[in-house]
């Protein structure tokens, strides 16, 4: 999964977290709808700050670890799931909803 400024495919010219400065509303497993938080520096610091490492090369290690903890950094402001309960909420279904 990439982190760019663009997302999707030509057809469809979809802007990424990263590109634009809104939340993306995404359907969990749960079957409700949640505002995922604009990827801002303070969530991409965050992220490098407790892994130890740089954001692109973590991400594109592959683990899913790291994409739970971006997505749990999201979605944290606003409510009141911890790590393991986004990462319950995050099936295969879902990831292709994700525009990160």
């Amino acid at each position: 999964m990439a982190i760019s400024g663009e997302g999707g495919n030509k057809d469809t010219k979809q802007k990424s977290l990263v590109a634009e400065n809104k939340p993306q509303v995404v359907t969990l497993a749960d079957g409700k709808e949640y505002n995922l938080a604009p990827l801002d520096l303070n969530i991409l610091v965050e992220f490098e700050e407790t892994f130890d490492g740089p954001l692109s090369e973590l991400i594109s290690s592959g683990k899913m670890k790291y994409l739970r903890h971006l997505i749990y950094l999201m979605l944290r402001e606003e409510y009141s799931l911890d790590e393991k309960e986004v990462g319950k909420l995050l099936t295969i279904k879902v990831f292709g909803e994700l525009n990160l």
